[in-house]
This record gives structure tokens, C-alpha cells and sequence, in this order.
């Protein structure tokens, strides 16, 4: 008996990060990090990209294709945080997920300039 384990997943790096929610020039802040497949795919893989809370931050693109000769270069996705008025940080997940590949996430944290200002 021949047992085969596929260990199938979306590799992110980095997994968490951490942008502004507004710079000193009033341009919002933006972070990224990459993704590819931990194996190679027999055929095109779509790897689905989500915000939890595009009030907070939302991503460039909204999914990845990968083939059998680009699994492992790491494609880019930009994390662009939302200027708000309520003067509070924001924790964002953003979530990867891909028929057959275990999903990832990156943990984004928003910090508003404005923690602790009245509004």
C-alpha cells in the first residue's frame, strides 16, 4: 500500500504587516507581500485575494493565476489602507484561498495618526 500526502498551501511573506493610514503628505499608506503555491500544480491555479474590511484597507487585485511555471515566483499583492474619520487603528485580515491549497492570511494592522485626537 502506497500512501501519497500532499501537502497543498498558498505561501505568503511576510504574513502580518503594518501600514498608515495616512502619510505626512496626505498620501494613504500602502504595504505588500508576495505569494506563490508550495507545489507545483498540474494545471492554472486561481488564488482568490480578499479584505475583511475594505473600509480599512483593500487589496490591488482580487485574484492570482498561477501555472506549472510560475508556481513558485512570488507574485506581489499591494495593501492600500482607507483615510476615515474615527481616529481609531484597524485590524484587517486579508484572505488567500485556492481550490485544493490550504489558505493563507496576512494579519494587517492600520494605525490611524489620529489615535487619541478628538474628532
Amino acid at each position: 500500500t502506497t500512501i501519497s500526502i500532499t501537502n497543498r498551501g498558498l505561501v505568503v511573506s511576510p504574513t502580518s504587516l503594518t501600514i498608515e493610514e495616512y502619510l505626512i503628505d496626505d498620501t494613504v499608506g500602502t504595504g505588500t507581500f508576495t505569494v506563490r503555491l508550495s507545489m507545483q500544480p498540474e494545471a492554472n491555479v486561481t488564488v482568490s485575494v480578499s479584505s475583511d474590511d475594505t473600509a480599512a484597507a483593500f487589496v490591488s487585485t482580487d485574484t492570482l493565476t498561477f501555472t506549472s511555471q510560475t508556481w513558485n515566483s512570488g507574485q506581489t499583492v499591494t495593501v492600500t489602507a482607507v483615510e476615515d474619520s474615527d481616529g481609531e487603528d484597524e485590524d484587517v485580515t486579508i484572505s488567500l484561498t485556492a481550490d485544493g491549497y490550504a489558505p493563507a492570511s496576512v494579519a494587517v494592522t492600520v494605525n490611524d495618526p489620529d489615535v487619541g485626537t478628538p474628532q
